[in-house]
């Protein structure tokens, strides 16, 4: 398949992003530093509060990187690749969300601080048998945390997961044994998407056009279809930690808010509402639970055009 095979070159090829780990970011037991990860939640939620101005990256007619104020202007573009750029009012890129529909459906997010440097990347590269899911978080430019699961599916097992694999790591590199082979992952996001600059230069973009829409980020009733941003969350039969687990979600399973529960505080999240959602991927369909709403991703709200 060929999706299969894109991404086992990128598995094998793709090289150590980040060359140096923030070491202090790590405690001696070889958790990771709680008051770092605060650090990185509450800058990813800070940039969520913002408005934000949104441009497209997509083909001119002659199939080159542009930075457009409307979504695909060439109905033919290859790959089928689908960038949405948001600035700050200073003009600094603090997010970016990438997809791919040309043989399953690939999304990956990245967060941004005022220099450009990554700190949080919520990633899900999927087709019909097999996804590469996961999230990291970095800090001035350092990974220092990265969670990332392969999901291998079965067709003629439509039952259960085949294969699940899952690694929590304090460093670049993370190495998973799958039927007699090493899949070698270097820092998942790609090198590209590691700093500001980088993104820049590879796509030769520079300002934005004028004319683009304004927007905002949050989660509730009317906000619909969104993502888990992170792995091993659960899906609870109400809206509390001591109600029963229903089902475990990955990073970039479906879900659609159907309506806003209570609000709590759960350290080292902080405060977020709870949710009910319907959600699916590859071995659920339709079904419904509860979320806390640290682990959804915001959905975007057009303020003006």
């Amino acid at each position: 398949m060929k999706k299969s095979a894109s991404i086992l070159i990128i598995l094998f090829n793709i090289q150590l992003i980040f060359c140096i780990l923030c070491q202090a970011s790590v405690s001696e037991n070889g958790k990771v530093d709680s008051i770092l990860f605060k650090k990185c939640m509450d800058a990813v939620n800070e940039i969520n509060t913002l408005t934000l101005t949104k441009a497209y990256l997509t083909f001119d007619p002659d199939n080159k990187w542009i930075l457009s104020d409307n979504k695909r202007p060439n109905a033919s573009d290859r790959f089928l690749d689908e960038f949405s750029i948001y600035k700050d009012a200073q003009g600094n890129i603090r997010k970016i969300i990438y997809t791919n529909y040309e043989y399953g459906y690939d999304v990956l997010i990245c967060y941004y601080d005022t220099f450009g440097e990554l700190i949080r990347a919520v990633f899900n590269f999927k087709d019909d048998t097999e996804s590469f899911c996961g999230y990291q978080f970095a800090d001035q430019g350092d990974l220092f945390y990265s969670n990332i699961a392969y999901i291998k599916y079965d067709p003629d097992d439509v039952e259960e997961e085949i294969l699940t694999f899952e690694k929590e790591i304090q460093g670049p590199r993370i190495e998973i044994e799958y039927e007699g082979q090493i899949l070698h992952f270097g820092a998942y996001t790609l090198e590209r998407f590691t700093h500001v600059t980088n993104f820049k230069s590879y796509y030769n973009i520079d300002s934005f056009p004028s004319g683009c829409a304004t927007v905002t980020f949050s989660l509730d009733v009317k906000s619909g279809k969104t993502i888990v941003g992170s792995n091993n969350v659960r899906i609870r039969d109400a809206a509390h930690l001591q109600s029963n687990i229903v089902e475990t979600l990955y990073a970039g399973d479906d879900i659609t808010i159907l309506a806003q529960d209570k609000l709590q505080n759960i350290a080292p999240w902080g405060e977020f509402y709870w949710y009910q959602v319907r959600y699916q991927n590859f071995f659920i369909d339709d079904h419904t639970g509860y979320i806390f709403g640290a682990f959804l991703e915001p959905v975007e709200k057009e303020r003006n055009p």
